[in-house]
């Protein structure tokens, strides 16, 4: 009986425990003072630091970002970052021309666009789409 319960405290002690996980690449400062704007390529950024975790382009400016966050998830509590990294990299023909970092003080203070892209069905109801579909259709296409 008293193994019984020493494995049932044991069991029930390690769901307790925090469980830290950890995603992206930390980067040092060393390796980001390497990078100088306006000289640096974005081949060259790519040895030093590795391919980004999310790139996008805006206009002629192509921005990787890169993105590191450790999260801990607690038994029976919402999860929460323990911190929270990104490295935005502005390129603009092939070399860096801005360079930020943001942590996780900084996470909250991003202004969202909160307008709407507006559809090209724009304000009529399900019922009217359906049904303005009805006779649409003609037998040339192949499915």
């Amino acid at each position: 009986m008293f193994k019984l319960f020493i494995s049932f405290l044991v069991l029930f002690s390690t769901a307790c425990v925090d469980n830290i996980s950890k995603h992206g690449l930390k980067l040092t400062e060393e390796k980001l003072e390497r990078i100088h704007l306006g000289s640096t390529s974005q081949m060259v950024v790519k040895e030093l630091i590795g391919p980004p975790t999310i790139n996008t382009t805006r206009g002629d400016k192509e921005i990787w970002y890169y993105i590191d966050y450790e999260r801990n998830k607690r038994p029976f509590k919402l999860p929460y970052y323990v911190s929270y990294d990104v490295v935005e990299v502005e390129f603009v023909d092939d070399r860096v021309v801005k360079l930020n970092k943001y942590d996780k003080a900084a996470m909250n203070k991003i202004a969202f666009n909160k307008n709407e892209t507006q559809g090209r069905e724009g304000k009529r109801s399900i019922f009217r789409q359906l049904l303005g579909n009805v006779g649409r259709f003609d037998g040339s296409s192949d499915l």
